[in-house]
């Protein structure tokens, strides 16, 4: 039952990160103005967006790795 949980939070996070992904690459490009002024760029703006990106696709993959685990199937 808990790997049905923790697959489900998993695919959850990614999918919602992967969305959401612009508003947390401005929300960082913003915080990182004031700290590091040269990471406010576009260019770094984009290279953050996709990095959220790939993150959440990688918690989709655990997500669904964990609930093939504990459906049983093997990969």
């Amino acid at each position: 039952m808990g790997g049905y949980l923790v697959g489900t939070v998993l695919i959850g996070l990614g999918v919602w990160l992967i969305f959401d992904r612009n508003r947390f690459a401005t929300d960082n490009a913003y915080r990182q103005r004031y700290l590091m002024p040269q990471l406010s760029e576009p260019r770094e703006t984009r290279l953050s967006s996709f990095a959220f990106l790939l993150f959440g696709a990688v918690l989709v993959l655990a997500g669904a790795y964990a609930l093939a685990l504990s459906a049983g199937i093997r990969i």
